[in-house]
């Protein structure tokens, strides 16, 4: 659960700068937030629409493949 709540902060510290903290987190942590709340419901209408969760874990899976990608493409060498 801790890197849940710190990790979010370090990478955008790492990959922004401190200058610039405030501003992206903020954009950051409003996403997060709101496809935290959203999430549940957009897994049960997949699930209401396909009868099963798998299509959800796999979109879910991609997403996060996606951002690692991102976050590993970011970085300055």
């Amino acid at each position: 659960m801790g890197n849940l709540t710190t990790l979010p902060a370090l990478i955008v510290r790492r990959e922004f700068g401190a200058v610039s903290f405030g501003k992206v987190f903020g954009v950051t942590g409003t996403f997060m937030q709101l496809i935290s709340a959203l999430g549940p419901a957009i897994f049960g209408l997949m699930y209401d629409r396909t009868g099963s969760y798998s299509l959800a874990i796999g979109l879910a899976a991609v997403l996060m493949f996606m951002g690692a990608v991102l976050i590993v493409a970011g970085r300055k060498h």
